[in-house]
């Protein structure tokens, strides 16, 4: 076959999920790292474990150096879409995230309550051993 086959390129499917349990005012957090080969980031949620506390005002994830890829803004993160138990929003789309990228979450509030948040992030490796971590 002619080049851009994609011949040999193997794409895994994972799902990976972390709970985030930190003050509301605690900045730039990473969730996840990754690792062994490039990912491909499909989708991310973000849920409300429960009520969320009023010491925050947003939360908003971000990926690669210097977070120059905006997945969840702070306007979409604000606390009114994320206040109730099970309420989310999410981001779909494709980003190329390279081996030791990271996907971070701001946390920007006016005080240290801890907040319960579930993020959830779909993404395709392009090699078996390519993991976020």
């Amino acid at each position: 076959m002619a080049g851009g086959s994609g011949a040999g390129v193997v794409r895994v499917f994972r799902i990976f999920s972390k709970q985030i349990t930190s003050p509301a005012n605690a900045g730039n957090l990473v969730i996840a790292t990754g690792t062994n080969t490039l990912c491909s980031i499909k989708s991310i949620t973000l849920r409300a474990n429960k009520s969320t506390t009023i010491d925050l005002a947003s939360a908003a994830i971000y990926g690669g150096a210097g977070n120059v890829i905006t997945f969840i803004g702070p306007v979409v993160g604000s606390r009114a879409n994320i206040a109730a138990q099970d309420q989310q929003v999410a981001w779909t789309g494709v980003a190329s995230l390279p081996v030791n990228g990271t996907i971070t979450i701001t946390l920007a509030g006016t005080g240290a309550t801890p907040v319960d948040f579930q993020v959830d992030i779909e993404y395709n490796a392009v090699q078996e051993s390519g993991r976020l971590t």
